[in-house]
């Protein structure tokens, strides 16, 4: 490797400079006596002293004047020479690094660049980059080259080694074989890979931090690095640190930028993006497809243009299309609304602007095709009569239990089952007491597992137990299926039991085991699968078998084992070779096994089935005959029953809340408000002012509270329809509590109730003004109500991860756990009269809930009857 310098010609360049003089004087004495010496020499030979003194002396004269011209003068100039040369290296190198930015493609090469730079001033054979993640306190290593250690197949934190010391220090140093033992025995630095004599550490600073440490060594010299070496690497290091952070920096940015790109075209919605100058910008493939835009139109970029194409598409396309022009008059709006298309699609359409340093520079228009999600919300509107009719006229039995396990309904095929006459003598029973369920089942359905079992009843069991009446006799087998339904967060709400008499087909099936041979008609016309098996392996089966697992000859199926036509794992998380392993096991153990099981086809198609495993003898030997059901599509009606069930109630739930409010709860104000008015005409028409005064007071104040109970009625009516606006904002907590409560003050003070207000004057939430207007006005309310005379409310709001926690706290009557439960759920039922006897529906807290919930956040209820309610919520802090 070429080096303009070595460390032995710096060394005699120190040690000629440190002591010029003597070294003079002692060549001076050498020529000295070398002319003495040659001249007794010669003088020894007359003949030739008087001819050869004048020579002589002549290169006596050079020999003492050259070494000082050499030291004086020649050495000095080369010295410039060199550190010159060395100077415009190191420039060079600088000039290597910067443009290393633009002319690689990546980090990795831009470290490869660098270490060649550095190796035409110094030796950087074995050269490695110890980058730092400050948030995982480790270091990574992009670019590695070693003669002796292999890279790092990980991030390391590499606290004791040579290199985190170099780090936490922030200086560069030489550590030589000396210096380490000496760092090792004070605890700072460990051996980590092979020992350097020669090492030299390089942290890398930017301005503000340190990203890591660039490294050389070499294994075989000592002293190959020396300060001069140290302060060149120093020199540069911040520069070579800036240009790898800005290399990260460019890699991180294009990485977000094809990410952008790929989520956009990936998204399923259509997008197109405009500038305030209305021009196209942007759109993904996603949009064209949706639109079959003419790309003539797309190319010209011209917002005019692309909306005539579009709402020529439209139904009401004067009327979009007047909409459309007052979204690009608002700079700031966010707009979402449905566009019906004449072949009957429709478009759920949403704008909003399109921002740069917090202001709109343009517009983002998204489109999704709703049309089979409209299509299916028609059809739920008619599927509760179809859903009643599917759970009355099944074949199989059904039942639904509450999260507790109580009995909340029955079909008739049940009743029928189970011998029982009415549906009344049936709804209550106990999930959880009955026979059916060991211990083992209750845990799992607990655990919010579903099972399938098959037991065998015995009716004259229950008679003496006397759990409900029943007409059966005798025993029957009976499969059961119970599956928990469960909410998003994964809470049980209930369970679904569907119920089957198969006490005939095991008496078939039994009938066929023990007649196999007789009727081999019937086993290869069956329509389930059916197959026989050894310990393991398939040895024969039907034609349906064949069909089912889309196998084209019994050469494809016998011999296999039945997690060979399995996944790997089965729904409940299972093994599927270590399941059917122990089920095989129990049915060879003369336990007949009934489960359902998902199965693999040859083509690589799942499907759902039903099997039972039932032992049989043939010729002396135990042998399993399995039946094998597809059940898909009755899996899929089971996942449509339990979403229409629950979709039921609560359709039931909000149609009876809604009736019952404006059955009694309007009706009642209003009788009172007539009576009160029809006094007071009578009083005015018999000039009797007596007490007139007290019965408009009393007018108005029902008149208020009437008008406060239709208010809420309202909202709560449009939000069930989808009607409220939601323009959520950045709105300043403070003035929002003092605007809500300004209005309640009057009622406070008629209570003498003391309400504060503790907030920050900054924080603020991003969400809907009007919905959290409506949040903190019905929250007030309801404390004022349940407070009583000269009480405290305390209002205050503190922010946390992201939100604001808001909370409402009175010292008034408080609830109950049992009734806590029942203040968000519409099919619930919980009102009390205020501590003066006000009114109320409990549907301001529904509302509040929802608003709530539409707005990012959740509510909760703390309290203690006697001692107060605290009603916590939170918004977000931002958008």
């Amino acid at each position: 490797m070429r080096r303009p310098y070595s460390n032995d010609s710096d060394k005699i360049t120190k040690e000629v400079f440190k002591s010029p003089a003597r070294l003079v004087i002692s060549l001076i004495l050498v020529i000295l006596v070398i002319d003495i010496g040659i001249t007794f020499l010669l003088k020894a030979l007359p003949i030739y002293y008087n001819k050869l003194s004048g020579l002589i002396d002549g290169l006596a004269l050079i020999i003492l004047i050259g070494p000082a011209l050499y030291f004086l003068v020649f050495r000095p100039l080369l010295y410039y020479v060199v550190k010159s040369t060395r100077l415009q290296q190191e420039d060079q190198v600088l000039y290597e690094i910067t443009e290393g930015v633009t002319s690689t493609s990546n980090l990795n090469e831009l470290l490869k660049l660098i270490h060649t730079s550095i190796s035409k001033v110094l030796y950087a054979e074995n050269c490695f980059f110890a980058l730092y993640d400050h948030e995982k306190g480790r270091f990574s290593f992009p670019y590695f080259i070693d003669k002796y250690d292999a890279p790092p197949e990980e991030d390391l934190p590499l606290e004791k080694s040579c290199t985190a010391y170099i780090f936490r220090s922030g200086k560069s140093e030489l550590i030589p074989g000396d210096v380490f033992k000496q760092l090792a025995e004070e605890g700072e630095v460990e051996l980590v890979g092979s020992f350097s004599p020669s090492w030299v550490g390089i942290p890398l600073r930017t301005s503000s931090k340190i990203i890591g440490v660039l490294v050389l060594q070499h294994y075989e010299k000592e002293d190959i690095y020396d300060e001069g070496h140290l302060r060149f690497l120093d020199s540069i290091a911040s520069q070579v640190a800036n240009v790898i952070e800005r290399k990260r920096a460019e890699e991180e940015l294009e990485k977000s930028f094809s990410l952008l790109t790929a989520t956009l075209e990936a998204t399923a919605d259509g997008l197109v993006v405009v500038d305030k100058s209305k021009k196209i910008t942007h759109y993904n493939s996603k949009f064209f497809e949706m639109w079959k835009v003419p790309l003539a139109i797309l190319d010209k970029k011209d917002d005019a243009q692309l909306r005539a194409f579009l709402f020529s598409q439209l139904k009401n396309s004067d009327k979009f299309l007047k909409i459309t022009d007052d979204i690009y008059n608002d700079e700031e709006r966010t707009s979402l609304d449905f566009l019906e298309c004449i072949d009957g699609r429709v478009f759920e359409r949403y704008s909003q602007p399109q921002r740069l340093e917090g202001k709109a520079i343009g517009r983002v228009w998204s489109f999704r095709d709703i049309t089979e999600r409209r299509k299916a919300e028609r059809e739920l509107q008619g599927s509760e009569e179809k859903f009643r009719t599917f759970f009355e006229k099944s074949p199989i039995g059904i039942e639904i239990y509450d999260a507790k396990g109580i009995q909340i309904d029955i079909n008739n095929t049940a009743l029928e089952i189970f011998g029982i006459a009415e549906k009344k003598d049936s709804l209550g029973f106990d999930l959880f007491s009955g026979t059916s369920l060991n211990d083992e089942l209750k845990d799992k359905l607990l655990r919010g597992e579903q099972i399938d079992y098959t037991v065998s009843f015995d009716f004259e069991k229950v008679k003496k137990l006397n759990q409900y009446g029943t007409s059966k006799q005798g025993e029957v087998e009976v499969h059961y299926s119970i599956t928990p339904l469960k909410s998003n967060d994964k809470v049980v709400l209930g369970y679904l039991m569907l119920i089957q008499d198969i006490t005939e087909r095991l008496k078939t099936e039994k009938d066929l085991r023990e007649k196999e041979n007789r009727y081999r008609t019937l086993f290869e016309s069956a329509n389930d699968a059916i197959f026989i098996m050894g310990h393991e392996h398939f040895v024969n089966c039907n034609q349906m078998t064949l069909k089912i697992f889309e196998c084209s000859s019994k050469d494809d199926f016998i011999g296999h084992t039945p997690w060979e036509f399995s996944p790997q794992y089965q729904p409940d998380g299972k093994s599927s070779e270590l399941s059917a392993k122990a089920r095989i096991e129990d049915a060879l153990d003369g336990i007949p096994q009934h489960f359902y099981w998902r199965h693999i086809t040859k083509n690589g198609r799942m499907f759902d089935a039903e099997v039972t495993l039932h032992r049989v003898e043939v010729d002396g030997a135990f042998y399993l005959q399995a039946v094998v059901r597809d059940v898909t599509e009755r899996k899929k009606a089971q996942d449509m029953l339990k979403e229409s069930e629950v979709r039921l109630r609560e359709l039931n739930a909000s149609k009876d809340k809604f009736f019952s409010i404006i059955a009694h709860d309007l009706k009642n104000p209003f009788n009172a408000i007539i009576g009160f008015s029809d006094l007071l005409a009578e009083k005015i028409k018999d000039k009797d002012y007596d007490g007139i005064e007290e019965l408009t007071d009393l007018i108005q104040k029902s008149s208020e509270r009437t008008f406060a109970l239709l208010m809420n009625l309202l909202e709560w009516a449009r939000s069930q329809t989808g009607r409220v606006k939601f323009e959520p904002e950045m709105l300043n907590v403070n003035h929002m509590i003092k605007e809500s409560t300004e209005a309640l003050q009057d009622i406070a003070a008629h209570k003498s109730i003391d309400i504060t207000v503790k907030t920050h004057e900054g924080d603020t939430v991003f969400a809907d003004r009007d919905m959290t207007s409506t949040i903190l006005r019905n929250l007030v309310s309801n404390a004022l109500k349940f407070t009583g005379v000269g009480g405290k409310i305390d209002i205050s709001a503190v922010r946390e991860n992201g939100h604001v926690l808001m909370k409402v706290k009175d010292n008034g009557v408080g609830i109950d756990k049992e009734n806590q439960d029942k203040l968000f759920r519409i099919d619930e039922s919980y009102s009390n009269p205020g501590t003066l006897n006000e009114k109320g529906t409990g549907l301001g807290l529904l509302i509040c809930k929802e608003f709530i919930e539409k707005n990012g956040g959740s509510i909760w209820v703390e309290s203690e009857p006697g001692k107060g309610s605290t009603f916590n919520f939170t918004l977000p802090s931002k958008g």
